[in-house]
Order: C-alpha cells, then structure tokens, then sequence
C-alpha cells in the first residue's frame, strides 16, 4: 500500500468512526428525551426529598471521649487497687500435679512494694482522670495537658522501676517437688525478665500516646484569625 492510499484509508476510518459516534450519541440522546417524556419521575423526586445529607458517614470527632474506653480504665484500676493492695497473695502461678492444684506464692518482692505507694496515687488519679473525663464528654486542651502529664509520670516511674532492684522474684526452692523442679532454672530467669519486658511495653506504649497526645493537642489548637503582619 502506497503512501497515498494509506492515507486514504485512515481518513476513510476516521470518518467513519465519526459519523458512529454521532449516531451512537444521538440515539442515546433520542432515548433519554423518550424516558424523560414517558416514565414518571415522581418516586426519584421523592426520593430526593427523603435524603437526608446528615446520613453521610461523617468522620468521628476527634475530641469526644470514648466513654467505654474510660469506664474500661476505672474498672481495671479499681481492681488493680483491691487485688495489690488487699489480696497481694493473689498474684502467683499455679499448676496440677498429680490430681492437686499448686500455687506458687509470694512472687512479689519487697521492692515492689516499696513502688507501691507511687503506683496507687497514679492509679487513683488516672481513676479521678477518667471520671472527669466522663463528666466532660470532650477532650480540651487542659484534659489533653493533663494526660500527657499522667503518662509521663508513668513512664518515669516505670524507668525508674526497669532501673531498681527485682519486683518478681521465684526461688528454685518454691518449685522444689514440682514437676517444674527439673527446669526451675528456665523458670527463675524468666520470671526475672518477665518485669522487664513487661516494663520496657508499658514504656513504649506510654510514650507512643504521649507523642499522639502532644499532636492532638498542637491540632487542637486553634489558629489566630488575623493575618500575620511581616
């Protein structure tokens, strides 16, 4: 095929695929005029009546208080308070051997009690918090001041606690006559590290809420309404 004739034959589709387009268009055209005479429109107006825009998904405000969120905080705390305080036995492991339940009891050191008194004013104001929180309903920015200061004081004392002496300690003589008596090595090693990494969570989390806390609150900030003057 010469140069011409393909030339030709382009024009010739172009053409072509034109005139399709314009009839593809007008019938569409045709048949929305037919629609539009013919069919009753008046339950798609009614439907647009009922339409409500408050229906959209909106987006949750930022600044309201999750309420389950701080009912969840008083209950565990308040238990927190009664078992460590009232029932520190409580706080061992136990297993079956032989048909007979064993609990192993005391774990808790002497050091950990000594923390103790730090840890109940931080859990009773962090109940005081929550229930002030509840009585807001909204976050501002002297709630938002004071849970970061509640969070960093945690922080600190749980440093301060990873630092210090062993709040949990087992004996190889607690597990002695115990199945576990074979393995108490594995056992004492690792209900000293336990502590720790328990710790080392409770200050990763804490400072990543610190650091959400301190965003929600520069956003929360509101801007000035006149213009800058340079």
């Amino acid at each position: 095929m010469t140069g011409p004739e393909f030339l030709k034959t382009i024009g010739n589709s172009a053409v072509s695929l034109l005139g399709g387009l314009m009839s593809a268009f007008g019938s569409i055209a045709l048949s929305f005029a037919i629609l539009e005479r013919f069919l009753p429109t008046t339950e798609f107006e009614k439907e647009m009546e009922d339409w409500d825009p408050k229906e959209l998904a909106s987006e949750p405000d930022p600044d309201r208080v999750s309420q389950g969120e701080q009912i969840t905080t008083i209950f565990f705390s308040v238990l927190f308070l009664i078992v460590f305080n009232l029932y520190p036995g409580l706080i061992g492991f136990g297993f079956f051997n032989e048909g007979e339940w064993v609990f192993i009891t005391p774990l808790l050191t002497e050091a950990f009690f000594r923390y103790l008194p730090w840890i109940n004013i931080l859990t009773v104001l962090q109940i005081g918090f929550a229930v002030y929180l509840l009585r807001q309903r909204a976050w501002n920015i002297t709630s938002r001041i004071a849970n970061i200061l509640l969070e960093l004081a945690g922080i600190a004392l749980a440093v301060v606690m990873l630092q210090g002496p062993a709040i949990v300690a087992l004996t190889p003589e607690q597990l002695a006559g115990t199945p576990l008596a074979d393995a108490s090595e594995f056992f004492v090693k690792g209900a000293s590290v336990l502590p720790l990494l328990v710790l080392g969570i409770v200050i990763i989390v804490s400072s990543i809420e610190v650091a959400q806390a301190i965003y929600r609150l520069l956003k929360s900030r509101p801007s000035s309404p006149y213009p800058a003057i340079k």
